[in-house]
């Protein structure tokens, strides 16, 4: 059905014919095409190629799926079995004979390389490149709930909320710690890890492979660094000691010297705080010395702001427990060095609009009375 190739002796060698043809296609523009019939050679196959077909085209070499593939080294045409793909495997190794001619490698730009935040070497690291590994780590917040560090992270990365999976896992030293998993192939920069930080109070790091752990493990052995184990929980002496703080501050951020004097003052082990009037959009509150929940101001439900704290150093751990419109629960838990039994109690702060409605609808509707 296909003729071959004919015998012409003054011709040169045909693999050769095929590279140099392929190799001035190469040098081809994007706006300027060449037509299949300039890779053939001059007799033989041109009959059975529409002259409209396949095109070469930036700098990729389009083979037409239903043309004969011309196999140079052996000399002779064949139509081969198309794979699942549609590409006979001829046309590959006719394509990637002639695409691998040093003149044509000479031409092609050279690949820049990206370093990626997790590589060993982060002296050369780019600061607006994507992460290479999506996962990250989120530490020293272990009584957040995993809606606070998903919000956290959707608000100052480029990462959508419904598309961020956030998992809590306690390691060996008893501690939360959590994983944030990006469920789309879209990735934060370098740029938003310190932000990210800065809101949640935390430390934020990505995740390596073990292979990229060991070795800088290695690295640090060499330079004499040894990593040290987690201390031991601390124990409390008996749960009479425990002191409690409930204060109803009315705008946190601009008394928060005075609120911080007064914990350093008294160090009570457990501190409630009413109308705090914290927005949404603003960072994570920080109080001295004090592991930290809260909600935010949001005014149509009725929720001003609270907070529940609980003192560093004396064995206790807060756990996000639960939260409502008006209240804020946590779960504290610890271990009495008197009787050697584990403490656990169910802490709430809780703040009632004085109107009693979850909602500030009743106290429009009392002003609009007043006025008419």
């Amino acid at each position: 059905m296909y003729r071959s190739w004919g015998d012409d002796a003054k011709a040169e060698p045909r693999s050769q014919s095929i590279v140099k043809k392929a190799t001035r296609i190469e040098c081809l523009g994007s706006e300027e095409r060449a037509s299949v019939k300039d890779l053939l050679p001059a007799k033989g196959l041109q009959k059975s190629v529409p002259a409209d077909r396949s095109l070469y085209e930036d700098s990729n070499l389009v083979l037409d799926k239903h043309m004969v593939s011309v196999d140079s080294a052996m000399g002779y045409s064949r139509k081969a079995n198309k794979d699942k793909t549609g590409v006979s495997g001829s046309e590959a190794t006719t394509a990637s004979k002639a695409i691998s001619a040093g003149s044509t490698q000479a031409m092609r730009p050279a690949k820049t390389k990206l370093t990626y935040l997790g590589e060993t070497d982060p002296g050369n690291r780019p600061k607006t490149c994507k992460m290479e590994w999506a996962k990250l780590i989120v530490y020293n917040v272990p009584e957040l709930p995993r809606d606070a560090i998903r919000k956290a992270v959707a608000r100052h990365t480029s990462l959508m909320e419904q598309f961020i999976s956030v998992t809590a896992r306690r390691q060996r030293d008893g501690v939360r710690r959590f994983d944030v998993i990006p469920l789309t192939r879209a990735r934060p920069t370098l740029e938003d890890l310190p932000r990210l930080e800065e809101s949640l109070r935390a430390r934020v790091i990505v995740d390596r492979p073990f292979a990229v752990r060991n070795e800088a493990k290695r690295r640090a052995a060499a330079r004499g660094i040894i990593p040290q184990k987690a201390p031991q929980k601390k124990t409390i002496n008996d749960g009479s000691n425990i002191s409690l703080l409930t204060l109803n501050v009315n705008g946190l951020r601009s008394k928060l010297p005075e609120v911080s004097l007064l914990l350093t003052k008294k160090c009570p082990t457990i501190v409630f705080l009413q109308e705090t009037l914290v927005k949404e959009s603003a960072h994570r509150t920080w109080l001295p010395s004090y592991q930290v929940i809260e909600t935010r101001d949001m005014k149509e439900r009725g929720n001003r702001g609270l907070v529940l704290a609980v003192r560093r150093g004396l064995g206790l751990t807060l756990t996000h427990y639960a939260q409502h419109e008006w209240f804020l629960a946590g779960c504290i838990e610890g271990m009495s060095e008197l009787h050697k039994t584990p403490i656990r109690m169910l802490a709430i702060s809780v703040y009632i609009p004085c109107t009693g409605e979850p909602s500030n609808v009743g106290v429009r509707q009392k002003k609009k009375k007043r006025r008419s």
